[in-house]
């Protein structure tokens, strides 16, 4: 069997990976937050399910704190913790608070690109190894 053969009877694992791919980078592509906020106080803190929408930041590897930090995919802070003050149900309350940063926090094209080639890597491998029994 051919390796596009055998591309082609995994097809649907490969379509599968690579709109998990794509969808990680459309989400940060187009900022889609998916943000849902604290029911004590909703004004203030705000947590987000699919990205923070730092598209820009993703590309300098600059998060507001280490400028050296990487955010490779998926070895980013999904959590992020502040020290802050802030006005609730009537008065100041002050307190550590820890915001969910979102599942695909700068996730951009250099994750999009190195993964589509682990995912064709990973299927030639296979198909080399079963290819020589």
């Amino acid at each position: 069997m051919s390796f596009k053969e055998y591309l082609i009877s995994k097809r649907n694992i490969i379509i599968i990976l690579m709109c998990m791919n794509s969808f990680a980078l459309i989400v940060n592509f187009l900022e889609i937050k998916g943000s849902f906020e604290d029911g004590k106080c909703p004004d203030y803190l705000e947590h987000y399910l699919l990205s923070n929408g730092n598209w820009s930041k993703s590309f300098s590897g600059y998060s507001g704190g280490n400028k050296y930090q990487q955010n490779f995919w998926p070895f980013v802070k999904f959590f992020e913790g502040t020290e802050s003050s802030y006005y609730c149900d009537g008065d100041w309350q002050s307190r550590h608070r820890k915001e969910f940063k979102g599942i695909f926090r700068y996730y951009d094209y250099s994750e999009f690109f190195i993964y589509s080639i682990l995912v064709i890597l990973g299927f030639y491998i296979s198909w080399e190894s079963m290819r020589k029994k």
